[in-house]
């Protein structure tokens, strides 16, 4: 995706308050290893999520690389649309 392809790709507000309730809501994913975060995002499928969230702080997973991995193994959840976690921008 170019760079002029992401910016538009970011939702306004208004953007997403024309999205359905459940493209509006994620969850968010507590876990201090990645065996325990995989099956929790892999229940939060199964559970038919169509979001999931992380955040990232010193001694924390790397939510970049995990959502990487979860990315391999899943085929329904996404993560965050604009940027993986806070922390990053």
């Amino acid at each position: 995706m170019s760079q002029e392809e992401n910016v538009r790709s970011i939702l306004t507000s208004s953007d997403v308050s024309q999205l359905p309730i459940r493209d509006r809501v994620g969850l968010v994913i507590q876990a201090t290893d990645v065996a325990t975060a995989i099956t929790r995002i892999h229940e939060a499928e199964q559970a038919d999520v169509q979001q999931v969230w992380m955040t990232q702080s010193v001694g924390m997973l790397d939510t970049l690389t995990l959502f990487a991995a979860v990315a391999t193994q899943t085929t329904q959840v996404s993560s965050p649309r604009n940027g993986a976690a806070s922390s990053y921008r």
